[in-house]
Order: structure tokens, then C-alpha cells, then sequence
């Protein structure tokens, strides 16, 4: 039985969104260890926290793995993936949401670590800046695509 063009386009978009899935995931257990590490640099929960980090990326490669497909896609099918309009549409409103929850996350942070006694405020601020921005990117990228 062949599939159909739109068959194989139909798999290609659904392995794209198990991949801004995975990503999503390993960000926020990476975001949350160092959060965690940075906040509380005596505890012993952030360094078990980094012990999910190889179950998440097992899950993840597993996940991503499943996906029905023999072979990897043809730079053609990637290329009609890259082009299109509407993907295109939705990676330049998930940039914006992104950059823009960068901006906000600026105005809550400084004021926030400098009433609050943390002993490195500056390094924390850089990884909740970095993990607001890319959270916010693949999530509304998971949002407004297809």
C-alpha cells in the first residue's frame, strides 16, 4: 500500500511537534535544577533534580523515536516543511512572544532579586531570563503552529 504525499507530510509535522515537545521538556528540568541550584546552593534536592535529567532525555529520544517512520526525510520534504507560509507565520509570532516575555520577565526579575537575599542573583537572573525566553519560543510555537 503507498502512502500519500500528504501522508508522509502529515508524519513529518507530527515527529517537528514531538521534537518542540522534547525541547520544551528540557528546558524546564534544565531551568528548574540550575533555578534550583542557584537558590539553594546547600540543599540536596537540586542535585537530585539533575538526576531526572537522563530519564528526561531517555523519554524524550524515545518519544521522538516513535514516530511510525522508517528512514530519515528527504530534503525535499524538509524544504516544503521550511517554506511553508503558515509555519513561517507562526515561528515570527512565537520570536515575538518570546522576546517580548524576555522584556517582562526583566521588569519582574531586577526588582525581585534585589529585594530578595540569594547568593548569586545575577547568575539566576541570566537562567530565568534564558529559560522564560525559550519556554515561552516553543510554547507558543506549539500553540500557533498547525
Amino acid at each position: 500500500m503507498k502512502t500519500t504525499i500528504h501522508d508522509d507530510q502529515d508524519k513529518l509535522i507530527a515527529l517537528s511537534r514531538r521534537q518542540l515537545w522534547a525541547a520544551l521538556g528540557t528546558v524546564l528540568v534544565l531551568a528548574s535544577a540550575a533555578v534550583s541550584l542557584l537558590a539553594f546552593p546547600g540543599a540536596a534536592a537540586p542535585a537530585r533534580l539533575f538526576s531526572l535529567l537522563p530519564v528526561a532525555i531517555v523519554l524524550a529520544v524515545a518519544a521522538l523515536k516513535t514516530g511510525g517512520r522508517r528512514g530519515a526525510p528527504t530534503s525535499a520534504e524538509l524544504r516544503a516543511l521550511v517554506d511553508d507560509e503558515l509555519r513561517q507565520a507562526s515561528q515570527h509570532r512565537a520570536s515575538r512572544n518570546g522576546f517580548l516575555a524576555v522584556l517582562a520577565a526583566q521588569a519582574v526579575l531586577v526588582p525581585a532579586l534585589a529585594w530578595l537575599p540569594t547568593p548569586h542573583p545575577v547568575a539566576l537572573m541570566a537562567v530565568l531570563t534564558i529559560a522564560t525566553g525559550l519556554a515561552t519560543f516553543l510554547a507558543s510555537l506549539l500553540y500557533h503552529d498547525r
